[in-house]
């Protein structure tokens, strides 16, 4: 017989937190804050809702005929546009979930998964990809050239993503958490309409032996 006492856990998230007794708990995640952009059937209420300069960035781009092609990721012949990414979040010291996570997805879900590209799509100026869930899909990562950039490229690209998505009955885009250190970014996203959503932290809730929960659990107590 075991000598140890049962260990069990329960995984607190946000709008769970007012209702249970914290004390004691592990904060997994902290605080923080993501762009939500209201998608809507009408096109002319999702421009209505971009700033100027964002829009006309987007028109500029759409007037220069940059062609732009969407279709579901494929894991095998995608995987050097992954690549690309990967050493873009090199060169600009960003962090990412692992590309076993974006392969495992498309695997498990192939049409939760919808790649935007800009320019020819054997070798295009730039991309984004987006994972959906229900009712919302997530921007999940993306990449330019230089002339992807110089083209407003990534401008055109949401707004494709934005159209073909509230066409298939998706009512938001999550375009990712808030980056204090990239104010461009940020800028980019809510130039496009986004409002921003605070993230409330997830904790996690053990009752039985401490020496049983993980070091890394251990680290931050409320």
């Amino acid at each position: 017989m075991s000598r140890f006492s049962p260990l069990t856990l329960w995984l607190i998230a946000p709008h769970q937190a007012d209702d249970l007794p914290l004390s004691g708990a592990h904060r997994l995640s902290k605080p923080g804050s993501e762009h939500i952009l209201p998608l809507s059937t009408d096109g002319d209420v999702m421009r209505a809702a971009m700033q100027g300069k964002w829009r006309n960035r987007m028109r500029r781009a759409a007037r220069d005929g940059l062609p732009i092609h969407h279709r579901a990721l494929d894991a095998l012949r995608d995987k050097p546009l992954l690549d690309l990414e990967i050493s873009q979040r090199r060169q600009r010291g960003y962090r990412a979930l692992p590309t076993a996570f974006t392969l495992a997805w498309a695997r498990a879900a192939p049409g939760a998964t919808r790649l935007f590209l800009a320019g020819d799509p054997s070798n295009p100026l730039a991309f984004m990809l987006f994972l959906r869930h229900g009712s919302m899909a997530s921007y999940h990562l993306g990449w330019s050239s230089p002339a992807g950039r110089h083209a407003c490229a990534h401008n055109l690209l949401l707004w494709t993503a934005m159209t073909h998505h509230s066409a298939t009955q998706v009512t938001h885009l999550n375009l990712g958490p808030s980056t204090p250190v990239n104010q461009g970014l940020d800028h980019f996203k809510t130039g496009a309409g986004a409002q921003i959503r605070r993230i409330e932290p997830t904790y996690l809730l053990t009752r039985g032996p401490s020496t049983l929960l993980p070091l890394a659990f251990r680290r931050d107590p409320v």
